[in-house]
């Protein structure tokens, strides 16, 4: 990935993983609400039925598509909720405009035309992926493993924070171990996954990491099926 990119991304996550948590701090603090997901924050701001939120001097605007966020009436912070479970997405233009108000390692000004260029660019290597107009790093390009999923269990348990879910071997669970040909390497380091305990004769014969950004696509329809089964999103 072209260095000037790779740096920029970075940065951009960063400024708003650090914005979103400062909101959800927020509402935890100050509304005894905990959002745990994105999910979670939809279903806050419908019942809220509240858009506008003050923090730190700080306006937080949510829209249909995400956030931007206003300090003395200028936009500083613009993102849009991502694809799966990633917060945000690949905005060439609302990227620019984020990193061009902050100091960060590149400078001021960023050229939102280069970026976009420079993302198509990583799409055809294989490098990113394009979903509904944003670009998101395809984790499978980077550091892979190999799981090794027991072919002896009878039971999976879907875990989520608290919650769990059991279900009885499928042929589903069995394709979808067959399909999880390599998972991303550092998924322990990804927010918002789930745990896959495998059982048999109630004793514990696998535990694994799952994240829809982090598996093969393939693997990644059975589950998520399987998940909203569950009710645990």
């Amino acid at each position: 990935m072209f260095r000037y990119l790779d740096i920029a991304i970075r940065q951009y996550y960063s400024i708003v993983n650090t914005a979103y948590n400062e909101f959800v701090d927020y509402v935890k603090e100050n509304l005894s609400v905990e959002i745990d997901s994105i999910s979670d924050l939809y279903e806050f701001l419908r019942k809220s039925q509240e858009l506008r939120f003050v923090i730190s001097g700080k306006t937080y605007h949510f829209h249909g598509d995400g956030c931007s966020v206003w300090f003395r009436d200028k936009q500083i912070i613009s993102w849009d909720f991502g694809y799966r479970s990633w917060l945000c997405g690949i905005d060439p233009y609302k990227l620019a405009l984020t990193l061009s108000n902050t100091d960060g390692e590149l400078g001021g000004t960023y050229d939102a035309d280069q970026i976009s260029d420079m993302c198509k660019a990583e799409v055809d290597s294989g490098n990113m992926i394009e979903h509904s107009g944003q670009y998101y790093i395809n984790l499978l390009s980077l550091e892979t493993e190999s799981y090794s999923f027991p072919s002896e269990y009878d039971i999976l348990i879907i875990e989520k924070n608290t919650k769990r879910f059991v279900i009885s071997r499928t042929n589903a669970i069995d394709r979808f171990i067959r399909k999880s040909s390599k998972v991303y390497k550092h998924i322990d380091e990804l927010n918002n996954n789930f745990v896959l305990v495998f059982m048999k004769n109630n004793v514990e014969v696998g535990r694994y990491l799952y994240n829809d950004i982090a598996y093969p696509e393939s693997a990644v329809r059975i589950m998520d099926e399987l998940i909203h089964l569950s009710g645990l999103q």
